[in-house]
């Protein structure tokens, strides 16, 4: 009995204690603000009665609006979930992945040098991927990845994802 009470102790304070530890990111995404806990697997329409989204649905996709929130220790973004109509990994909306979007020449700069320099400081130097372009960078947090992609085309666009693979 004494020995299960441990772990459940262990486990809550490794949720609600450490915001953005490498354990707790393996297991979901802490929103800091308010100690909600968005656990990787967990089907959205669940998530959704302990946080608030909004879901737009498009022809092609649904994307669940998570709203701006505070993650890995300090990060404050506009968060999302993209589900795509033609992908079979999509037909539970099992929640897995959450991203921020930014599009224009200033905005999406700002982002790239907020995001990078967040996620150095914390993750360490980001994996440059062979084959993409020169603004995609990659972190592997045990089970987790954690891209930040940079584009530029008629607008610069900034893609930033962390997924449980």
């Amino acid at each position: 009995m004494r020995l299960l009470g441990f772990f459940r102790t262990k486990l809550r304070k490794g949720l609600e204690g450490e915001t953005g530890s490498n354990e707790t990111l393996n297991t979901g995404i802490l929103l800091e603000e308010n100690k909600r806990f968005l656990k990787w697997g967990v089907p959205v329409s669940d998530l959704a009665k302990q946080v608030e989204v909004k879901e737009k649905k498009f022809a092609d996709r649904r994307v669940y609006n998570w709203g701006e929130h505070t993650i890995l220790g300090g990060l404050k973004l506009d968060l999302s979930t993209v589900y795509w109509n033609h992908r079979a990994d999509s037909i539970d909306k099992r929640f897995n992945s959450i991203e921020f979007l930014a599009i224009g020449d200033d905005i999406a700069g700002v982002h790239l040098r907020l995001i990078g320099m967040h996620l150095e400081t914390k993750f360490g130097p980001g994996r440059h991927v062979e084959g993409e372009p020169s603004g995609y960078f990659e972190w592997y947090i045990n089970d987790v990845r954690i891209s930040l992609y940079f584009m530029q085309q008629v607008a610069n666009k900034l893609y930033f994802k962390i997924e449980k693979i």
